[in-house]
Formats: C-alpha cells, sequence, structure tokens
C-alpha cells in the first residue's frame, strides 16, 4: 500500500477479552487525529465508531490480527490514555459492573442531557460500548456482555 494513503495512527496498550473469555495482550492504533475535535479520538470514541473491526497487535507478534467488535467483549486500557471522568462537565456514577468476566467497580460520566441523567438512559443510549474508571484502568465494556450494574454511592 502505498505510505501516502495510510491513516496514521498511535500505538496504545491494551487487553482485549473476547466473548469466549480469551484475553489477548497488545496494541490497539487509534487515528493520531480525531475528526471531532482536535487530538487523538478517545478510546471510547474509537471503540464506538460504526465500523466493524479494527486491528490488533500481540505482544511480540510481528502481524496484526483483525478482531471483529460484535466478538469483544471488553478492552482494557492503562488510565492514563483516558480522560478523567472529573474533566467533563457530566454526572458522574459510582458502580459495580458484572460482565462475561469479572466485576468491575469504578466510575461511569453521563454526558447527556440533564433530563437524562439515570443510568437506564445511558445504557439505552446508542453506543455499544460503556467506559468504566477503575482505581488502575479505563475498560470499555460492550453492553450486551453487561450482565447487571448496582449503582453505589460516592
Amino acid at each position: 500500500m502505498r505510505d501516502d494513503l495510510r491513516v496514521p495512527t498511535v500505538a496504545i496498550p491494551a487487553e482485549v477479552f473476547l466473548d469466549g473469555g480469551e484475553k489477548l495482550t497488545g496494541q490497539v492504533f487509534l487515528p493520531s487525529i480525531s475528526s471531532h475535535h482536535s487530538g487523538q479520538p478517545r478510546p471510547d470514541e474509537w471503540l464506538n465508531q460504526p465500523t466493524g473491526f479494527f486491528p490488533f497487535l500481540i505482544d511480540g507478534d510481528e502481524r496484526a490480527l483483525i478482531l471483529n467488535k460484535s466478538r469483544v467483549a471488553a478492552v482494557t486500557f492503562p488510565k492514563t490514555y483516558a480522560l478523567s471522568p472529573d474533566d467533563s462537565l457530566g454526572f458522574t456514577s459510582q458502580v459495580e459492573v458484572h460482565w462475561d468476566g469479572s466485576p468491575v467497580k469504578g466510575s461511569v460520566l453521563i454526558d447527556m442531557p440533564a433530563e437524562r441523567t439515570r443510568m437506564l438512559d445511558y445504557l439505552n443510549g446508542p453506543d455499544r460500548f460503556i467506559p468504566i474508571w477503575a482505581s488502575d484502568s479505563y475498560q470499555l465494556i460492550r453492553k450486551d456482555c453487561i450482565t447487571r450494574i448496582i449503582e453505589r454511592e460516592g
């Protein structure tokens, strides 16, 4: 492929959990420039794009796999690759999310109109993956893998 036709990307370390329970450790490739704002897209913006597939390079391999988003249950990034939920004007809810893998405790940012700040409204929105800010990571969980969410105080 001609180099002038390639989209510039930034490699970001990630763990991908597939539907069957398999865990892949490696790198995802986010575009270096967002089409919606300055800088690169946030991992949740990138994963929630309407595309169905993305490349993933497993640590130690030379060639990337192409993964189907509809088979990815969750993607975990180091917390440094995500904005803090405190950097937004939205409402933050403390949650415990149970999905096909382990339960995750953290924060969910509900950045929606004031009349739609319930967790139920947020979950019924169009995005396929919801971001959870945990103590040491930033996890995107596919909504149809979630079995229950418990909202916590403070």
